[in-house]
């Protein structure tokens, strides 16, 4: 890719840019059970392992930044953990074509407190969904999910976190994501 660094008004390096981030080896595990065709729970673990992800290391494809190179070139180290993911699910089907689900799950964050910063905060989180699916006809279905991911706040004590702008302490708080999603099937 390109990037763009200006401090006023003034353009201080125009050039090529990369960043890799490793994508973790995720171990899952599920079972399910269904009651009388119409109640089924199911329970999952997932098991990511973010370890494999030690620096934030973006490159100016070996363009030298001058005085910017401390702050844009040099890598963030993150030294992520490993995280677990516990699941829980149901979904019920009804007489009238209508199927309700509902999920639940803890997720931990990788990230540790050393090496927190503002370019990827995150905290633990507790996930809520909840949908529908109606099948309309034979062929056709369609459905609406609702998912909330509330974030844990988090406070760091001075010292704790590498980052400068968080060396006197710091928190963050008020995280999370909404997500909507409405979908249409038709099988043939």
């Amino acid at each position: 890719g390109t990037a763009t660094l200006s401090a006023g008004g003034m353009t201080l390096y125009h050039g090529d840019a990369d960043v890799s981030v490793p994508l973790p080896a995720a171990l899952n595990i599920a079972v399910s059970k269904t009651w009388n065709n119409m109640f089924t729970l199911e329970l999952g673990y997932e098991r990511t392992f973010w370890s494999e992800y030690k620096t934030l290391d973006f490159g100016s494809g070996g363009a030298h930044l001058g005085p910017l190179t401390p702050i844009f070139d040099t890598p963030i180290p993150k030294e992520w953990q490993d995280t677990n993911t516990f699941r829980i699910g149901a979904t019920i089907a009804m007489q009238n074509g209508i199927t309700a689900m509902m999920g639940f799950a803890l997720d931990e964050t990788p990230v540790i407190d050393k090496t927190i910063g503002f370019e990827l905060p995150d905290s633990d989180a507790k996930i809520f969904s909840m949908g529908f699916r109606y099948q309309q006809t034979q062929n056709l279905s369609w459905g609406l999910a609702f998912l909330y991911d509330a974030k844990d706040p988090i406070s760091l004590g001075k010292g704790v976190a590498d980052n400068p702008v968080l060396a006197n302490g710091g928190s963050f708080g008020g995280g999370g994501a909404y997500l909507t999603t409405l979908g249409i099937s038709y099988e043939y």
